[in-house]
């Protein structure tokens, strides 16, 4: 597997998390410094399928700085649907990510609608909402704490059917958010 850290009779336990460490990782790996990482964050499994962290290659510096978004700054923008108030947090700033906020108030439900080509993530912040996909026939259910993939161009809608407003942070695979309402279950999208 090109660009995975292979190791191998890693020790599942020392009293000190660095002593005895060189004596037992594996010869063939030429990073003794990723192995001993790999350890230390507990991947003691013989082979571990953590990518290669000091094999990767970047910038330098980093093409960009560090960015933030304050809440107050973030406001309802991007594409909407009935019930949800969509909010672009990072957005167009950075090739293959963004991320919004969604408001859904109490008693309401999105459009049926899909994010193309993008995966989705979502993470409950605050409420407990559902994202209703398989031409309605499945129904997850959210609490705070909980995340969620929604593959890209799955068919879905967000319900929420508690009196109190969910809240939901949510981050993609693209650059700008793409939401592709559409006129029902395997329906025609929606123009506008």
């Amino acid at each position: 597997m090109a660009g995975l850290a292979s190791i191998s009779t890693l020790p599942t336990a020392h009293p000190h998390p660095m002593q005895g460490i060189g004596s037992q990782l594996s010869s063939s790996d030429p990073h003794p410094t990723r192995q001993r990482t790999a350890h230390r964050h507990g991947y003691t499994s013989r082979t571990s399928t953590r990518p290669a962290v000091a094999a990767m290659s970047h910038p330098v510096p980093p093409s960009q700085p560090v960015r933030l978004t304050k809440a107050a700054s973030i406001v309802p923008s991007g594409g909407q649907t009935a019930g949800m108030v969509r909010s672009n947090a990072i957005v167009d700033q950075c090739d293959g990510i963004c991320a919004t906020h969604m408001l859904a108030l109490p008693r309401t439900a999105s459009a049926v609608h899909h994010h193309g080509p993008q995966d989705t993530v979502v993470y409950a912040v605050r409420g407990r909402g559902s994202v209703v996909s398989e031409g309605g026939a499945r129904r997850l259910h959210l609490e705070p704490g909980d995340f969620a993939l929604i593959p890209a161009f799955a068919e879905h809608q967000e319900v929420n059917d508690s009196d109190e407003e969910v809240v939901w942070a949510i981050v993609r695979s693209g650059r700008v958010p793409v939401v592709v309402n559409l006129t029902g279950w395997n329906g025609e999208p929606v123009e506008g």
